[in-house]
């Protein structure tokens, strides 16, 4: 049960990724599916709290929840290089953006007041300020 949902928000995010518009860089690109994401859990805050908690304690969850980012990743990646992305960077492009969305998810977890899809955007800048401010 704690996983529930996954395959659909993945759906979601591919969906996202690829209706953006072509003018779009590959980071801004797959940061729009990850708000997607981050919205979708906003609305089931309690359930993903306590999801969280679960899985912060339970050494076998938080395996299978890398699984489950993994496989985000591979969503990303994989609809990023359906839209002419070259494959390397699709695959650099989708492993940034959901390590960035990890954190800030796990930063929702410390900040219960904070709306997911606000963090998500401030640590995506972040990691674009670290980056030398490319990818926007």
């Amino acid at each position: 049960m704690l996983f529930t949902g996954h395959h659909e928000l993945r759906e979601r995010v591919a969906k996202t990724v690829a209706a953006a518009p072509p003018a779009w860089s590959a980071a801004r690109t797959a940061a729009s599916g990850l708000n997607i994401a981050a919205a979708a859990l906003q609305l089931r805050q309690d359930e993903a709290k306590d999801r969280r908690r679960l899985i912060t304690v339970t050494p076998e969850l938080r395996e299978r929840e890398l699984i489950m980012f993994a496989a985000v990743a591979d969503t990303i990646a994989e609809a990023l290089s359906a839209r002419g992305v070259e494959e390397r960077t699709a695959r650099v492009t989708a492993e940034a953006m959901v390590a960035a969305f990890r954190v800030a998810f796990e930063l929702w977890g410390d900040q219960p007041e904070r709306e997911l899809p606000q963090l998500v955007d401030e640590v995506l800048d972040s990691l674009r300020e670290t980056l030398g401010g490319s990818g926007g």
